[in-house]
């Protein structure tokens, strides 16, 4: 059996369990309102009990696997843009003119080729579809795992500081000047240089990219869809359910 990232059976008992949960929520706060469907030779089911009633099924998860021919890095490069990256890239936007937004998507018309090819969209409906990507309050994009979960991170670091006190003991009694000339060597690979002419480059000045959640906060034409409040650097931390 081929090694799996996720198991699909677990995730699919747990997806089921926090949506039967959240459409009770949001039926007692009044949020929702559907009458379950009626069965003329049964009793009328309460909302509740419908929801149940469809949670006690077994739900289908598809997981696609990486192709057979990729490496541990593919698969953390392709990762790492959901957690990092937008839900559109800036080399993908064309032009912005006349409220028309235009940037490059792939068409799944087969006659196409599946080639990218210009879109355009209103910027209201390409703003829209854009806020869809913003997780809801209280979610989380990623969540840590292993040694680095909250319950196990402070005796994981623990453990890490230890055996890297003992590395470190144990180096003491090496040759200084072959220790001197490994933190040269890795301080030379730590240097970046040009790659076209190899010359090392110093950064002149860096700065780090503002949250979307900040820049609507502050900016004086914030859309009417998000209206945060305050500053999301200033509100508490929420964390979610243990798994």
């Amino acid at each position: 059996m081929r090694p799996f990232l996720v198991d699909n059976k677990e995730l699919s008992r747990r997806f089921r369990k926090k949506f039967a949960t959240g459409l009770k929520r949001l039926h007692r706060q009044a949020k929702i309102t559907f009458d379950p469907p009626r069965v003329p030779s049964e009793p009328k089911q309460s909302f509740a009990d419908w929801v149940d009633d469809v949670a006690a099924q077994d739900w289908n998860v598809f997981i696609e696997p990486p192709p057979n021919d990729a490496s541990p890095d593919h698969v953390l490069k392709y990762l790492a843009r959901y957690l990092t990256g937008g839900p559109i890239s800036d080399r993908r936007l064309i032009s912005h003119h006349n409220g028309m937004v235009t940037f490059w998507a792939r068409s799944k018309d087969k006659k196409s080729g599946n080639k990218p090819r210009p879109i355009k969209l209103s910027g209201v409906e390409f703003v829209r579809r854009w806020s869809m990507h913003i997780l809801p309050k209280g979610f989380t994009k990623s969540r840590p795992y292993g040694g680095f979960s909250c319950t196990k991170r402070d005796d994981y670091l623990d453990r890490c500081r230890a055996l890297l006190k003992s590395t470190t003991d144990d180096a003491a009694g090496a040759d200084p000047a072959a220790i001197d000339g490994n933190e040269d060597r890795d301080a030379d690979s730590r240097q970046p240089s040009c790659p076209h002419c190899q010359t090392s480059m110093e950064c002149v000045a860096s700065r780090s990219r503002p949250s979307w959640r900040d820049i609507f906060a502050n900016h004086a034409t914030c859309p009417v869809w998000y209206q945060p409040s305050r500053s999301y650097r200033s509100r508490p931390h929420i964390r979610g359910p243990d798994p």
